[in-house]
C-alpha cells in the first residue's frame, strides 16, 4: 500500500472518493480540519484541506508536549458558557466599551500551570490566527466514514482528541474571569462574548475591571464601539456597531449548544472573512 500526500482542494478529494467507491475495495475516509485521508488495501492518500503556517504546527507541538505530561482535567463541557447577555428589548448607545482578554486561552493555560513559559512566549510571538489554531487543535475532531467494497457507507464515528479537556479547561478559566467581570460591571453590563465583555461607558467600572485583570496578570485591550445597536426579532439578537471606523454586525446564537461545536472549528479552520465556519455534520460527505 502506497502513501501519498496531495496539496489538492476539496474537489480533488471528492473526485478521489468517487474513484474509491468504484474500485471494488472497502475503504475508510477520514476528515479532519486539515486533511482528508482515504485508506484502502491499495492506497493511503491525504488531501490538504486547510493550510497553516509552520509556526502554527510548531506552536501546537509545544502545546501538546506540555499537556502530554499532565493528567487531563475533568471539565463538563456541556455546562460551559461562551456568551451571555441582558438584552430583553432593542437597545442603542452612542458608545459602548469593549474589554478583550489578550491571548485568552493560551494565557489561561499558562497561568494555571498547563503551559510552560517557553511555550507561552512562543505563542505570543506568532500571528493571532496561528495562536488561536494551535490551542484549538487540542480539541480537534476527526470524522471517520467506512465503506464496503460496493462503495456503500456502512459506519460513521467521530474521533475526539485525547487532549480536548485541556482546551475546555481554558474555556472554563476564561468563563470564570468573565463572570467576575460581569459582577464588577453590575448595572453597566451589556454582554460577554467568549473572551470579551461589553459595558456601558463608565469610568469607575472600567477602572475596577482594569485593576482586577492587572491583579491576576491577564493582559487586555480596551476599545470604544460607536453607534451600538441591538435589534431583537423573533428571539434573535442582532448587533450592529462601528469599530475602527468600519461597520460590524453579528448575531448572538439562541443557545450555547448551537455555538459550542462551532467555536472549535472556528479556531482551527477560520475562513478568509474571519467568520465562524459550521462544523462537519454526521452525514455522508461529498454528496
Amino acid at each position: 500500500m502506497s502513501k501519498e500526500k496531495a496539496l489538492l482542494d476539496k474537489q480533488g478529494a471528492k473526485a478521489f472518493v468517487a474513484y474509491a467507491k468504484q474500485s471494488g475495495f472497502p475503504f475508510t475516509l477520514k476528515i479532519s480540519n486539515y486533511t482528508t485521508e482515504i485508506v484502502s488495501e491499495l492506497y493511503n492518500v491525504q488531501f490538504m484541506q486547510s493550510m497553516r503556517s509552520k509556526q502554527c504546527f510548531a506552536a501546537y507541538s509545544k502545546v501538546k508536549r506540555d499537556v502530554k505530561t499532565q493528567t487531563p482535567p475533568f471539565v463538563d463541557k456541556t455546562a460551559l458558557t461562551y456568551f451571555s447577555h441582558n438584552f430583553k428589548s432593542d437597545f442603542y448607545s452612542n458608545e459602548v466599551i469593549n474589554i478583550d482578554l489578550k491571548s485568552a486561552y493560551a494565557t489561561a493555560l499558562y497561568l494555571r500551570g498547563v503551559l510552560t513559559q517557553d511555550s507561552f512566549e512562543y505563542l505570543g510571538r506568532i500571528p493571532k490566527l496561528d495562536r488561536l489554531a494551535s490551542v484549538g487543535m487540542l480539541a480537534s475532531r476527526k470524522h471517520v466514514f467506512k465503506y464496503n467494497k460496493d462503495g456503500v457507507l456502512v459506519s460513521y464515528e467521530k474521533e475526539v482528541s485525547e487532549y480536548e479537556n485541556f482546551f475546555f479547561y481554558a474555556v472554563k478559566a476564561v468563563e470564570e474571569i468573565m463572570f467576575v467581570l460581569r459582577s464588577i460591571a453590575g448595572a453597566n453590563y451589556l454582554f460577554t462574548w467568549v473572551d470579551g465583555i461589553y459595558i456601558k461607558p463608565d469610568f469607575a467600572t472600567l477602572s475596577e475591571i482594569s485593576e482586577y485583570l492587572q491583579t491576576i496578570n491577564f493582559g487586555f485591550t480596551i476599545e470604544t464601539l460607536k453607534e451600538f445597536q441591538v435589534k431583537i426579532v423573533s428571539n434573535k439578537v442582532k448587533l450592529d456597531f462601528i469599530k475602527d471606523g468600519k461597520p460590524k454586525a453579528f448575531h448572538i446564537p439562541a443557545t450555547q449548544s448551537m455555538f459550542a461545536a462551532d467555536i472549535i472549528n472556528f479556531l482551527t479552520n477560520q475562513n478568509s472573512k474571519n467568520e465562524i465556519v459550521l462544523s462537519q455534520t454526521e452525514q455522508e460527505p461529498f454528496e
